[in-house]
């Protein structure tokens, strides 16, 4: 592949990233109490806050796939919320409040191992070093 290839794939990859955490940040406020239900009872207190913070987070993390100057802090901050959003909601699958919530976490535990492996990839792939 091709040096300017390389570098049109990495501006879609960054933009597609970009726009998924957007995305998901919007959905973390226009659909809160569906993302409330997805919070350990142990946390019940604070799901409301939790909310609003991952939504920010998520909104946060999209903008700074956009911006050069922030890309790295993009990559490792969402690899990290995504692995904290997965170890929460991973032992949920198996023991659900209902089968709606069971069908919704596990997607969620999918899209959150998915996302991890893709930006991995494209982390590693923007950071290759030739051997000498």
């Amino acid at each position: 592949m091709s040096a300017e290839a390389r570098s049109r794939r990495k501006n879609v990859d960054r933009v597609l990233f970009g726009a998924l955490f957007l995305g998901a940040g919007v959905v973390h406020f226009t659909q809160a109490p569906l993302f409330q239900d997805l919070v350990p009872n142990a946390l019940q207190d604070y799901r409301a806050s939790l909310n609003t913070i991952i939504g920010a987070l998520l909104f946060a993390l999209g903008l700074a796939f956009m911006v050069p100057q922030l890309r790295a802090l993009a990559r490792w901050g969402s690899i990290t919320l995504l692995s904290a959003m997965l170890l929460v909601t991973h032992p949920r699958t198996f023991h659900p409040i209902s089968r709606e919530v069971s069908v919704i976490i596990l997607g969620v535990v999918i899209v959150c191992v998915l996302m991890i492996v893709l930006i991995w990839r494209a982390t590693n792939s923007s950071r290759r070093v030739p051997w000498p």
